[in-house]
């Protein structure tokens, strides 16, 4: 409402939200929360990590993911591994695991959906598909996964109800959004092969654009525009 007050709501086409990553709402089918969010500083699965790589090698992992993840308590996989053992009763009324930002949208719209890049670690980067075969072997519901759409396609408008509650124009058109690393990325001009940055933060994320994919161990290259990855590394205070 604050930020609306400022501005020609009139002059508005559309809106989107970006948002971290990494913290996970449940939704039942009716689109309830079922439990609070767990969020991306939440360590409880970091045994489920060294499990989760007994069932699954971190090679097909990465070949299924599009993206060779560092391991991790905060990826959606542990995390999931680790409400089955520990909160099955909500797992199985649980209809949609989705990001900070869908939730916002979810809201606004009544539409649930994300992006891939927003869902590293349980979809293939590049298609957009879901890890189905780590999500069998860990015994995990495919189901999980929200409906993915590019980031700028448009999942709904605004109801009239949100409307009423933050003052933006009714019907106004929400696109998918993206996550914050990608969306920062953009926002800073980095588009161009060799364009370098550094997004500081709660995480500190240090790298470059580029059209060719690398591979190194502790560091991460993942789609990002149209034949552009991002290559870079992290750290987290």
């Amino acid at each position: 409402r604050e930020v609306v007050a400022k501005i020609n709501v009139h002059r508005l086409v559309a809106m989107g939200s970006t948002g971290h990553t990494c913290s996970h709402t449940f939704l039942d089918k009716s689109g309830n929360v079922l439990r609070p969010s767990l969020a991306f500083q939440d360590l409880r699965a970091a045994a489920e990590v060294e499990e989760l790589y007994a069932h699954i090698t971190r090679t097909d992992m990465a070949a299924e993911l599009g993206v060779d993840l560092p391991p991790a308590p905060c990826w959606p996989l542990p995390r999931l591994l680790w409400m089955s053992k520990n909160e099955p009763v909500i797992l199985e009324k649980a209809r949609y695991v989705i990001q900070a930002k869908d939730f916002v949208n979810f809201r606004l719209t009544g539409n649930l959906s994300s992006d891939a890049g927003s869902n590293r670690g349980l979809v293939n980067l590049d298609t957009g598909i879901a890890a189905k075969k780590s999500l069998s072997k860990l015994g995990l519901p495919e189901h999980l996964v929200p409906p993915i759409l590019e980031p700028e396609q448009v999942i709904g408008r605004v109801s009239e109800r949100s409307a009423d509650g933050t003052g933006l124009p009714p019907r106004l058109p929400v696109v998918t959004g993206w996550n914050d690393l990608n969306a920062g990325v953009l926002g800073c001009g980095a588009i161009k092969d060799g364009d370098a940055f550094n997004l500081t933060g709660t995480s500190d994320h240090i790298g470059m654009v580029t059209s060719a994919k690398y591979a190194a161990s502790e560091l991460t290259c993942a789609p990002y525009l149209p034949g552009k990855n991002l290559f870079y590394g992290v750290t987290s205070n």
